[in-house]
């Protein structure tokens, strides 16, 4: 069975190498961004070769709908996934993204609490600063990434 348009313009972010190939299919994505939202969240669900560019082009869409799927990405052991996840999360407005890196950042898994830490740091909200404060006096690496985050939401 072919592959719709969507199914395929998502497939085509595996070639983060390749910026014609990325940046059309990327392009085409947030111009039908109706018909591929649903396919990114199935797609990065899959956590196959184009999950990392699928997490990345939801950051640039910033849609709130994608924000389950990223929670979820973030929650992965692939360090590389689970940052560009977050990276999406932090760019995302409104309060649902906050509360996925705020209960990322509560995560016992250290792969998801450190990259939560650091889509915190990259949102920049202060009102952040609840879930960073746990994590300054942890361990390492948590209590760096901590430290970061801190630092430029002016958490004291």
């Amino acid at each position: 069975m072919p592959l719709s348009p969507a199914e395929h313009h998502a497939q085509n972010l595996r070639f983060r190498d390749n910026p014609v190939i990325f940046e059309e299919s990327a392009r085409w994505l947030g111009d039908h961004r109706d018909e591929a939202l649903p396919v990114m969240a199935a797609k990065l669900a899959e956590e196959g070769p184009a999950a990392i560019g699928i997490a990345r082009v939801l950051g640039v869409m910033a849609d709130p709908m994608a924000t389950p799927a990223l929670e979820r990405a973030m929650r992965s052991t692939d360090d590389e996934l689970a940052y560009e996840a977050a990276r999406a999360l932090s760019k995302i407005p409104g309060p649902e993204a906050e509360a996925a890196l705020r209960a990322g950042a509560g995560a016992t898994e250290p792969v998801t609490a450190k990259n939560a830490l650091r889509g915190i740091e990259l949102r920049g909200d202060p009102a952040l600063c609840d879930a960073v404060r746990p994590h300054l006096t942890g361990g390492e690496p948590l209590a760096t990434y901590a430290r970061r985050a801190a630092e430029k939401l002016g958490c004291s």
